[in-house]
């Protein structure tokens, strides 16, 4: 009876950290986003009036890169900041991973942290919550979704996202046996065969449920609900990649590495998308 006290009161308690952080998130994007639109609109005013007085090629390749009003401009050149950043990461903790103590002493510590909250009934918890990550949920979740799609006649949507989700799986597998590290201790009850580097729930979570949240989002009519959408959709990333880390699955190190997968492909689905959409729109223009 205590121990499902102690487990409501926990429950309760993280549900409530979620609602704020969700409230305080909203407030720093929206003001994010709307500092970041004066800033960008203010250099590219400043470049095209540059363009101007200086013609030069280099002077019409910034203002093209800085140009928010299309896909090719602004928003892909974000989008591949970001893509080179998350492989420097990747780099960095592999680097780290093979060539250092460090990392492998910060992961026990990590994980040794969560032992004396692994009561049974959490352990069931988070094994009902680590199971949405599976392969095969994941894999039926893209099936059903990709039916979805198709049926509401979204199709441009489903070279990206099967993209997103099959480069994703395979880069995953081809790390985990080239790494080939070995995975924490089990907990009674709990085994995974494959090896540890990366967390292929990690990377799945974040590939596919990352993808069907960019999917709704980007056609919510005001910024409110597409916040709503990105907001829940990384609660659950969250929730599957946490869920690895709590049950000894998998050291932080193996669900950082998953996410910057996931993310990377995620970023080239998008990419993907977007351009398939602006080849669309032109077309029918």
């Amino acid at each position: 009876m205590i121990e499902k006290t102690n487990l409501l009161i926990t429950l309760l308690i993280s549900f409530a950290v979620i609602l704020t952080m969700r409230i305080i998130f909203q407030h720093i994007t929206a003001y994010t986003i709307k500092k970041g639109k004066i800033l960008i609109q203010s250099a590219y005013t400043a470049v095209n009036k540059q363009k101007t007085i200086q013609p030069f090629h280099r002077v019409h390749y910034i203002a093209r890169r800085l140009n928010p009003n299309q896909f090719c401009g602004l928003p892909i050149t974000i989008l591949f900041f970001l893509a080179a950043i998350i492989v420097a990461l990747m780099v960095a903790l592999l680097s780290a991973l093979l060539l250092s103590d460090s990392l492998a002493t910060l992961d026990q510590t990590v994980n040794s942290f969560f032992a004396p909250f692994r009561s049974p009934l959490l352990v069931k918890l988070f094994v009902e919550v680590t199971s949405l990550g599976t392969i095969a949920v994941m894999g039926l979740t893209v099936f059903v979704s990709s039916a979805l799609l198709w049926s509401f006649n979204r199709r441009q949507a489903l070279l990206p996202f099967w993209t997103t989700f099959m480069g994703a799986e395979i880069t995953t597998w081809i790390i985990k046996y080239a790494v080939d590290r070995s995975r924490p201790s089990f907990l009674d009850g709990i085994t995974e065969l494959n090896p540890s580097f990366p967390s292929g729930h990690a990377t799945a979570a974040t590939a596919v449920v990352g993808f069907i949240g960019y999917i709704i989002a980007r056609d919510l009519p005001n910024f409110k609900q597409r916040y709503e959408a990105s907001f829940w959709s990384a609660v659950l990333i969250g929730a599957i990649c946490f869920s690895r880390i709590f049950l000894s699955l998998h050291y932080l190190s193996d669900v950082v590495a998953g996410f910057l997968t996931g993310c990377f492909w995620l970023l080239i689905g998008c990419v993907i998308f977007e351009m398939k959409r602006a080849q669309q729109t032109r077309a029918l223009a």
